[in-house]
């Protein structure tokens, strides 16, 4: 009698326009006008490689937000989903999917040790106002033997900083409404990588050497460039074209005015 194989599945792949063609479920204006997020269309698929995960993985996603793209995603590709997020929000948008989603602060999760065979944490880590080094710790003791852990934050080996925001943003107004950390590399190994016990094995630092198409997607100091991305149908165009400008570049590439259009991509191991 012959004996039974178990063929491996094939690893989780995703690519920029794997990733606009997702977003087109969002309804056609806002896929045609906002568009697919400019960053996400470069930072998803360099994440879902870092990941290496197959389906029948564990995956956490933290910061999943209320589209939970990435879980959504890997979902549908057969990994076991859990999403997180501290927001009343999370996940109201997101399509039709197996994503457990869970209101929860990654500082402190309920879940036991080694419970995640992946984790995802995609520009998530910079928002946590005084908790990125609780936030590694954490996420480490959830991660599973061989595991993997994957995040990108804003970074530029340049400069380092602290943004706060006052008034109106993403629909919510009043006093600090939004906090965002930038990354050199002291920041990134003090307060990432460092109380994550985990070791680094790979990193990819984006940026945009020439034209910096990000100021016209993000800046409202952009005009007209951000005013009639909003008016006209060429939010997939810009998505689509983001790797040409936001890619994989050397820390000489980067420019000291860099914010929008900076990150570092990191893969820890378990």
């Amino acid at each position: 009698m012959a004996e039974s194989t178990c063929a491996t599945p094939e690893p989780f792949t995703l690519s920029t326009r794997d990733y606009v063609r997702f977003t087109r479920g969002y309804g056609l204006r806002d896929w045609l006008q906002a568009g697919p997020d400019y960053s996400r269309s470069v930072e998803y698929p360099l994440v879902v490689r870092l990941l290496e995960a197959r389906a029948g993985h564990r995956l956490l996603d933290v910061g999943s937000g209320r589209r939970g793209e990435l879980a959504t995603l890997a979902a549908r590709a057969g990994l076991d989903v859990t999403a997180i997020d501290p927001r009343d929000d999370l996940g109201v948008d997101a399509p039709p999917s197996a994503v457990r989603f869970l209101r929860a602060d990654a500082r402190e999760l309920p879940f036991e040790d080694a419970t995640f065979d992946r984790i995802a944490a995609v520009s998530t880590i910079e928002h946590i106002e005084g908790g990125e080094a609780a936030t590694m710790r954490e996420l480490a003791r959830l991660l599973a033997p061989a595991g993997r852990l994957v995040l990108s934050v804003p970074y530029n080996p340049l400069k380092r900083a602290e943004v706060f925001i006052r008034g109106g943003v993403y629909g919510r107004t009043g006093e600090r409404v939004f906090f965002e950390r930038i990354y050199d590399d002291e920041w990134l190994e003090n307060r990432i990588l460092g109380p994550s016990g985990l070791r680094e094995d790979e990193r990819v630092l984006l940026t945009e050497p020439g034209v910096r198409l990000s100021r016209h997607y993000y800046d409202a100091r952009g005009m007209p460039w951000s005013a009639l991305r909003l008016r006209a149908p060429v939010g997939p165009l810009l998505a689509l074209a983001a790797p040409r400008f936001f890619r994989p570049s050397p820390a000489a590439a980067f420019d000291s005015d860099d914010w929008t259009g900076a990150a570092a991509i990191v893969a820890l191991a378990a």
